[in-house]
């Protein structure tokens, strides 16, 4: 996550209020890209080995998808990370960085 804080265009916020539909979210990091200007929104699910944790990062995935949020790799502006092992997680958040970095707003090219 360290390298997440260094990027050149990122501006990262732990724990900001997000609000959508009266509904207030906190996702755990809201990286806004000043050179796209895009804002992303960040939840780190570090607990995979409770069930009842994983119920809850369900909950929260569906509540995303519910107020339009699609998943990164749909193009979209939701990130979701689960914590299996050190270097699986550090290759993760670096393809994520980079993804971030690719997306741009629709009708600019």
């Amino acid at each position: 996550m360290n390298r997440l804080l260094s990027q050149k265009y990122f501006e990262v916020c732990y724990v900001k209020i997000f609000i959508v539909r009266e509904k207030m979210l906190y996702p755990d990091f809201t990286v806004h890209n000043t050179k796209t200007n895009i804002i992303f929104y960040w939840e780190h699910f570090g607990l995979s080995e409770d069930a009842r944790y994983m119920e809850k990062m369900a909950e929260k995935i569906k509540l995303y998808k519910e107020f339009g949020l699609t998943n990164i790799e749909e193009g979209g502006c939701f990130i979701g990370t689960i914590f299996k092992e050190e270097s699986h997680f550090t290759k993760l958040v670096d393809d994520f960085i980079e993804k971030i970095k690719a997306i741009v707003p629709a009708g600019v090219v």
